[in-house]
């Protein structure tokens, strides 16, 4: 289960950690909420949060000057593990590795260099991966497919919104918004 949580402008799993922007949105963003997208745009930047629809990840794309992701510290254990093993955090060239005895995520961003416990994705475009999942071996082919295709998943992502949108044609913007966020709401629940 991952989740952004907009009062701390994180990304988090509660019970294995969460990803903080280190860089903050200035307050004078524009932001445009599509399914399953966010999409921040201020003065020489764009930073997009997409939950992929084909795997367990969230992409995060930002175009501009550099910005920064840090990570926080591991998540709560589920009911029943409190005793068990603590949450391992591991330093990985491109971002962290996180283990639990209940889950596993890895932040991978890729050209990125580290400082102060802080990733740095480079000036111009960069792109950082949130995979988490039961397991490593549910993680780590998730994350060596993005890895291969870094334009891939958001180009699936356009694709499923475009599909949402042309099944209704209205001229009030508005309306045709709540209608795509609710079939896709729709969708989503059909594949749980």
């Amino acid at each position: 289960r991952l989740s952004l949580v907009g009062s701390e402008m994180c990304i988090r799993d509660s019970r294995i950690g969460a990803v903080r922007f280190a860089t903050p949105v200035p307050e004078p963003a524009h932001a445009v909420v599509t399914p399953a997208r966010l999409r921040f745009a201020w003065p020489g930047h764009e930073l997009t949060i997409t939950a992929l629809q084909d795997a367990p990840a969230i992409e995060i794309a930002h175009r501009g000057a550099g910005f920064a992701l840090a990570l926080r510290g591991g998540g709560r254990a589920p009911a029943g593990w409190e005793d068990g093993p603590p949450v391992r955090t591991d330093d990985e060239p491109d971002g962290w590795r996180v283990r639990a005895p209940w889950a596993a995520m890895r932040v991978a961003a890729p050209g990125a260099t580290r400082e102060d416990r802080r990733l740095l994705l480079p000036a111009g475009t960069a792109r950082a991966w949130i995979v988490a999942g039961e397991d490593e071996d549910e993680v780590e082919p998730a994350l060596a497919r993005l890895l291969r295709d870094a334009a891939a998943p958001a180009e699936a992502h356009d694709a499923w919104t475009d599909a949402l949108e042309d099944r209704f044609e209205v001229d009030d913007p508005l309306l045709r918004s709540l209608v795509v966020h609710g079939l896709a709401n729709a969708l989503a629940a059909r594949k749980e």
